[in-house]
Parts: structure tokens; C-alpha cells; sequence
């Protein structure tokens, strides 16, 4: 998927050290971030014979960090440009091409999850964005203790990656730790589709495999409907921003229901 961010000519390359700890970001909203950078080097360098954008995985020199760079061969940006081009719709390319919220949206799930991005641009030399995010040692599923309280783990398998960083954002908005789908067996809530029989009997046996368990469905109008204790099913058309509403309702609800409030 992300290598199919960028346009021939341009080259995508990647370089990743070995051994890196796991970061403290869900798998989609990460994914999310380094498309939406990937994607916007893509663009500015659409056309142009030699452009390379290269993505690096390393140990950060900042202690307990991980550090993701991408950086490309292409115009490089103007100290405005570079001022101004997290802001929410704030872009330089036609509004065909471009919403103006990509970075906006990179630097929001960074300051979610505790991360950090620098930027460092030339003008006609090129562009680096550099983020450094937690790192975890953690070798096990285990819940993670927070404020003397134990957090929820929630596990998102989304199909659409802006999606699913939105759903990440709503959890991690609400203290659940969000985990990778390796960890469904010790998860506490999972959002997930139902697109056929064998979705949907994965979905009954997460709710029944042990009590407050609660799985919300997105798109149960597919024919794929799931009456089942703990499960909640949505409708997959609804905006983004009201299907965000839902699925925060529906956590909230159920954590009232555990705590033994009505």
C-alpha cells in the first residue's frame, strides 16, 4: 500500500536497523502517518527523473525512542512552507490533488501517542521528516498499569487505514491500550468488519470467550449481521465523524456497564 504512494519515477527505498523494540502507536495509525508522509514526498516530486524517497527505522539517539525519517531528493520547501505545512489546510498543491490535512493529521496522532517530528528542508535539495516515538520492551501481552489503574486493550483490524486511525485516536482518547491483531486473544475490545461467514464466527467466539468482552462491527449492513451478547454492530456508510461518535458511545456505554453504572 505504501509503495504505491509514489509515481513512477520516483523510487521508494527503505532501510530499517535490526532489532528495534516495538513503538507505542497502533499498527494503522502508524501506517497511516508514514503513508500520508510517503505520499506527500510522491506528489511534490510527481514527474521528476531520479526522485527517491527513502523511509529509515533506527534506534533514536534520544534514550527509549525509536526514530522513522522520510526523506526525498525533491524541492524542499521555504521556510513558510516548512512553518505552516502542519497546519490544518494548509497546502501548496491544488485542492484537486490535496485537502490540506495530511500533515495536520500526521501531527495530531504524533502528539496522541507521545511522539515527536522535526523538520528539516533546503530549498532545491530536498525534504526530511524525522519522528522519534516511544519505544516498548515489552516482549508479552500484559495489561499496562497507568495512575494505579489497569487499562482496557482494545485491537483495531480496520480495512481502511484512515479509518482505523480515527477508531485508534477515539481509544487512545479513552485510556484503552491499543494493541496489534496478535494480541486479540488478551484484548478486551475489538473493532472490526464482518465481510463473510468466517469473520463473523471470529467475532462470536472474541464475545464469548469471556464475560464484558465487547466487539463493535462496522458495516453489519452487509448481510453479515451478528446478534450476539457483547457484540454491537454499525452501519458502514456513516460519515467518518458520526461513525467515531458511535463507537465511542458504545465504549462508553459498555465501561459503565462494567463499573456497574446504569
Amino acid at each position: 500500500m505504501i509503495r504505491n504512494a509514489v509515481i513512477l519515477p520516483t523510487q521508494l527505498s527503505s532501510e530499517f536497523a535490526p532489532g528495534l523494540p516495538p513503538v507505542l502507536i497502533g499498527k494503522a495509525a502508524l501506517t497511516q502517518v508514514i503513508l500520508n508522509l510517503v505520499q506527500n514526498a510522491g506528489d511534490v516530486m510527481r514527474g521528476k527523473v531520479g526522485g527517491q524517497v527513502t523511509v529509515f527505522a533506527e534506534p533514536s539517539p534520544i534514550a527509549g525512542k525509536v526514530r522513522i525519517s522520510v526523506t526525498d531528493n525533491g524541492p524542499g520547501m521555504n521556510e513558510e512552507t516548512k512553518r505552516r505545512c502542519m497546519e490544518p489546510f494548509f497546502t501548496t498543491k491544488t485542492r484537486a490533488l490535496s485537502t490540506g490535512l495530511g500533515l495536520a493529521l500526521v501531527s495530531g496522532i504524533l502528539k496522541r501517542v507521545g511522539g515527536s517530528i522535526d523538520i528539516r528542508s533546503e530549498v532545491g535539495k530536498g525534504t526530511t521528516f524525522t519522528l522519534d516515538f516511544m519505544a516498548t520492551a515489552r516482549k508479552t501481552p500484559k495489561l499496562v498499569e497507568g495512575d494505579g489503574n489497569v487499562r482496557s486493550i482494545a485491537v483495531v483490524t480496520l480495512a481502511d487505514p484512515r479509518l482505523g486511525a480515527h477508531v485508534e485516536s477515539v481509544l487512545s482518547a479513552m485510556s484503552f491500550d491499543v494493541r496489534s491483531q496478535s494480541h486479540l486473544d488478551v484484548a478486551d475490545v475489538w473493532i472490526t468488519e464482518a465481510s463473510d461467514d468466517t469473520s463473523a464466527r471470529a467475532v462470536r467466539s472474541f464475545a464469548s470467550g469471556r464475560p464484558a468482552r465487547q466487539a463493535v462491527v462496522v458495516g453489519c449492513d452487509n448481510g453479515h449481521t451478528i446478534a450476539h451478547a457483547g457484540v454491537v454492530c454499525l452501519e458502514s456508510k456513516l460519515p467518518t465523524s458520526e461513525l467515531r461518535q458511535r463507537i465511542r458511545k458504545v465504549l462508553s456505554q459498555s465501561a459503565s456497564g462494567r463499573n456497574g453504572v446504569t
